[in-house]
């Protein structure tokens, strides 16, 4: 079990000091916001829980499966409002089937993404 920190919890003044401190912070990657992501580093993204938002600047390559409205957990440390990372995890399906050679693989690869 790997514990982080949501939003929230994170920006909260009366929750742990975590400027300056290596934690974990999860969410979901808020959609519409930096337009050319995939292609430019640091990459910039949003990181919310529903209530709060932190502006994550990532260092490393985005993951393959990484998306707006993805889960998501960084590890980094929270600097002027940022928080700064090197390391994106996607969180994702643990479901996994073998296409029986009868299905559209267009769908498998989409329910494998949700």
């Amino acid at each position: 079990m790997v514990y982080y920190l949501s939003a929230s919890e994170l920006l909260d003044p009366q929750g742990p000091a975590a400027t300056g401190a290596t934690v974990r912070l999860g969410g979901m990657v808020r959609p519409g916001d930096e337009d050319g992501w995939r292609e430019q580093l640091p990459l910039r993204f949003y990181v919310t829980d529903g209530q709060s938002t932190v502006k994550v600047s990532s260092t490393g390559a985005a993951p393959q499966m990484f998306r707006e409205g993805i889960g998501v957990v960084v590890e980094g440390y929270l600097d002027d409002g940022v928080f700064h990372t090197d390391r994106v995890m996607v969180k994702h399906n643990n479901e996994y089937r073998v296409p029986d050679g009868h299905e559209d693989m267009q769908a498998v690869a989409e329910s494998l993404e949700g």
